[in-house]
């Protein structure tokens, strides 16, 4: 039960954490200096590759077990905004790399 709180709360704050930064995501790419459509692209991508591992891990979840499903997701989510915090930014990252091969 203490496991499935705390992932319940960490769940919650991850939630919380990724509705402030869409709301911080665009300025901070304008602020890179990102055209507007470039940044609409990026958001885009950001939701589609979010839905797209949403269906995976619920069949993750469905067949090994939710506890194990969350807490994969929860993980990726927490990783994903340290290394955004650590100024490492994926997605102008990737972004840069598709630019070059245009």
């Amino acid at each position: 039960m203490n496991r499935l709180l705390f992932l319940i709360v960490s769940s919650m704050i991850t939630g919380i954490t990724w509705g402030a930064n869409s709301l911080l995501m665009p300025l901070y790419l304008k602020d890179l200096g990102l055209t507007p459509l470039d940044i609409g692209t990026i958001i885009a991508l950001s939701i589609l590759f979010s839905a797209f591992m949403s269906l995976i891990l619920s069949a993750y979840a469905d067949a090994f077990g939710k506890v194990k499903g969350l807490t994969i997701q929860t993980s990726l989510s927490i990783l994903g905004l340290i290394l955004l915090i650590a100024g490492i930014p994926l997605v102008t990252l990737l972004w840069e790399v598709l630019e070059v091969e245009q």
